[in-house]
């Protein structure tokens, strides 16, 4: 008898969350149809963080109770700043606004506290589509490794200054004892891969994995392009024997500088809802992003446009976020030269 009431205590427990949760579901349904939701990207109109936007969007709002329209919305200037600064302080907290931003976005507060009004750590991140890491590449038809990189000045170009390509080259140099000689100035990443395609520079130090594997894979297959170091958080089965700058380090001052560095791109194109959300839609949001994650039409057209999806959910993004943010000021106060930032 004891034994069959606890069943039955467990049994109306369990249709009780059951009955909780489909009202829930019902309750944001009403609240988001024949709604129109915006997708705000951090840059404009063309670029890897807008096609994510656009491939996301033409899936995300199927999944989201109710099924509200979706539009992309491109808000794009200091490297993704506006576009966070919008979402956190200034965008309706009602879920009907979300973002897709440059993840280095977020070490700013760290970097450059005078310009950047928010807090990653209040972020209510919905999760990432595609991890990423960053790669030291070099278009030589000569064998490279990383000894010849500690041995001899290799002439390495970037685009601005303050930008990931220049960072990545300061930071593997410092972090790992590398003779580069830094060539900035280059427009956009396409000039700097042609730059390097004709002898002007040796290579960058920042051509993202996914790029590498959507844009340049038949370089790398044939030789083209070496791939010679890289700075990832976890294993890549594609580049299987590249050294990993984490392993190499032989500090953990110099391991949290590459954390500064590469940490974000672990989560490499994050969508996030600004603060204040009501629980439940949040909870919706999420659940609906992870379904988007695993619909086959949503697959099959990023396996068309040769989208690398490899997602993170958002408790791995607040992880990683919250690691970064541990790192001490002796570390970030390094850093900042070496970002740019004097």
């Amino acid at each position: 008898m004891v034994m069959g009431r606890v069943l039955v205590g467990i049994c109306v427990a369990i249709g009780l969350n059951y009955s909780a949760l489909a009202q829930s579901n019902e309750d944001e349904a009403a609240f988001f149809k024949g709604k129109s939701t915006r997708l705000i990207v951090g840059t404009g109109p063309g670029d890897g963080f807008d096609f994510y936007a656009r491939l996301l969007s033409r899936h995300f709002y199927r999944h989201i109770p109710g099924q509200p329209s979706m539009t992309v919305q491109n808000m794009q200037g200091a490297g993704s700043l506006n576009a966070l600064n919008f979402i956190q302080n200034v965008a309706p907290r009602d879920g009907t606004v979300l973002g897709l931003i440059i993840p280095v976005a977020t070490t700013m507060p760290l970097l450059r506290p005078d310009v950047a009004r928010f807090d990653p750590r209040t972020i209510n991140w919905i999760g990432s589509v595609a991890s990423d890491y960053f790669t030291c590449g070099v278009w030589t038809k000569d064998k490279v490794a990383l000894k010849d990189l500690q041995a001899r000045e290799f002439v390495m170009g970037s685009t601005s200054v303050g930008g990931s390509t220049s960072a990545g080259a300061r930071i593997f140099a410092d972090t790992l004892g590398l003779k580069f000689k830094l060539v900035p100035g280059y427009r956009s990443m396409n000039d700097l891969n042609f730059a390097a395609e004709k002898g002007e520079v040796a290579g960058h130090c920042g051509l993202m994995a996914s790029s590498l594997k959507t844009t340049l894979w038949q370089a790398y297959e044939s030789g083209r392009i070496k791939i010679v170091l890289r700075a990832g958080m976890v294993d890549d089965p594609a580049l299987p024997n590249i050294p990993n700058a984490f392993d190499l380090a032989k500090t953990e001052e110099d391991r949290q500088l590459l954390l500064l560095l590469a940490g974000p791109w672990y989560y490499g194109r994050p969508v996030m809802a600004p603060p204040d959300v009501p629980p439940a839609r949040l909870a919706a949001l999420r659940k609906a992003f992870r379904e988007t994650m695993e619909d086959p039409a949503f697959l099959a057209d990023a396996k068309q446009l040769n989208a690398v999806v490899a997602p993170l959910s958002a408790e791995e993004i607040v992880k990683t976020v919250t690691d970064i943010y541990k790192i001490p000021e002796t570390v970030i106060v390094r850093a900042r030269p070496l970002f740019g930032v004097e």
